[in-house]
């Protein structure tokens, strides 16, 4: 859970603190998933700035949440009330993923993926979403905005 809405690379302080949370709410009830989400949300290395320069901090926005960030940022507006984008598997031309289309219950990217022949790696940090970053998916990217922008 701190992986998917914190950071890739939590602390053992940290996961033991969530884990802490999931064995008692505060109110002696262990598994209480509104208490654990709480607890990784509120915990100090996702709130503290100080923490934004550890090592493996943070996460690269996978591709659907990279577009909603987008279009949250630019306070986009549609006259119909739907976004249609189309089709947006191919990396070259779009975002390289459709969202509903993951291929497994986990998602796109493998957990425990460490991009090979990086700094990441060197640390034995995990970047999951990095295995669909590469020159022609960062060149889709950029194409995807143009087109939703009318640049293109």
């Amino acid at each position: 859970m701190i992986q998917r809405l914190v950071t890739r690379n939590p602390s053992p302080a940290g996961v033991a603190r969530v884990a802490a949370a999931f064995d008692d709410d505060g109110q002696g009830v262990r598994g209480d998933m509104k208490a654990v989400v709480h607890a990784a949300l509120t915990d100090p290395e996702a709130r503290d700035p100080a923490h934004a320069d550890t090592p493996g901090a943070g996460t690269l926005r996978e591709p659907v949440l990279r577009v909603t960030a987008w279009l949250r940022a630019l306070e986009a507006k549609s006259t119909t009330g739907c976004f249609l984008m189309g089709q947006t598997d191919d990396p070259a031309a779009s975002i390289g993923r459709t969202p509903m289309r993951a291929p497994s219950v986990f998602g796109f990217f493998r957990p425990g993926y460490l991009p090979p022949d990086t700094s990441i790696a060197q640390a034995t940090l995990v970047a999951p979403e990095m295995r669909t970053t590469h020159a022609i998916s960062v060149a889709g990217w950029l194409d995807r905005l143009g087109v939703m922008t009318g640049v293109v």
